[in-house]
């Protein structure tokens, strides 16, 4: 994740973001608190690639900026997403799944404005620090477990007004919940040869099969994300991956929802049996990628 933020901060669509005579205090006063350290060149952090990658950090920890920052973070913001992406086909063109899939969560990191590997009860509104390790005492790590609790436990554990509790629920219906199944088309007995095509229908199972089209369902489209300035749509990706190889075989940009069933191919280069996965990803939500594997025998 640090050489990917350097690479996205590098981007010389970032090369014109103005850098003032108080930057340099500014962004010392916030470096120590970052995730990934910043190399800087010469001990300058007033520089354009330093700072967008110490402002996008401070992003990700929700932590305060003054004015003139907020702005120039607003600005890093609404540009770094569409990098991202860009960023995910490039890696994705090489094959390389772990690369692939931090990119894919530095999507999701950049939406969400929190870390990956912190609880995805940070997405909810009104959870903060304190509540989020109150939870976690009572062993409610994620979204999931939230959802688990009996209506009197989890009023009890929040603490939260009538209205509070309104919202937390609205957003978790929001945050989509899906499973996928893959299965072999074109009469594919789990064979097939080196270099042959394989084609594999995915099919998406989830909650929201019955919202339709409707108002309802196209409000859900657009992700929950109050940290992030402008308004966002759900997107996917989706994967076809040799796990032990670490190998991106197949992807696809997808806006994925309950019932769809979408065709994707790939062609494998070894021979041999195999596992492989395909994986259901979001750009915008931690914490909602699903996977399922399916195996094949591949001869020469």
């Amino acid at each position: 994740m640090k050489h990917l933020l350097e690479i996205l901060s590098a981007a010389e669509e970032f090369e014109a973001l103005p850098i003032r005579d108080n930057d340099e205090g500014d962004l010392l006063s916030i470096v120590d608190y970052i995730e990934y350290r910043v190399e800087s060149p010469d001990g300058l952090f007033n520089i354009p690639s330093v700072k967008t990658n110490i402002l996008l950090q401070c992003h990700f920890l929700r932590r305060p900026l003054s004015i003139d920052l907020s702005l120039d973070q607003k600005k890093i913001l609404e540009i770094s997403l569409k990098m991202v992406h860009a960023i995910v086909d490039v890696i994705s063109s090489s094959g390389w799944l772990t690369p692939a899939l931090l990119a894919m969560e530095l999507s999701q990191m950049i939406v969400q404005a929190c870390l990956v590997k912190d609880s995805n009860l940070f997405q909810l509104p009104y959870f903060d620090g304190d509540l989020v390790d109150r939870c976690k005492d009572r062993g409610i790590n994620d979204i999931g477990d939230l959802l688990e609790m009996e209506e009197k436990a989890r009023v009890d554990l929040l603490q939260l007004s009538d209205r509070q509790m309104q919202e937390v629920a609205q957003v978790c219906n929001r945050i989509p919940n899906y499973n996928i199944k893959a299965v072999l088309v074109d009469n594919q007995a789990g064979e097939a040869k080196v270099n042959e095509e394989i084609n594999v229908t995915i099919e998406i199972e989830g909650d929201d099969e019955d919202e339709g089209e409707g108002e309802e369902g196209n409000k859900n489209r657009f992700v929950y994300a109050p940290f992030y300035p402008k308004d966002k749509e759900e997107q996917w990706w989706l994967i076809i991956a040799d796990e032990r190889a670490k190998k991106l075989l197949s992807i696809k940009r997808i806006e994925a929802k309950a019932g769809l069933q979408v065709e994707i191919s790939f062609t494998p280069n070894e021979s041999g049996s195999k596992k492989y996965t395909a994986m259901l990803v979001c750009d915008s939500y931690i914490g909602c990628d699903v996977t399922d594997n399916f195996s094949m025998m591949i001869y020469d």
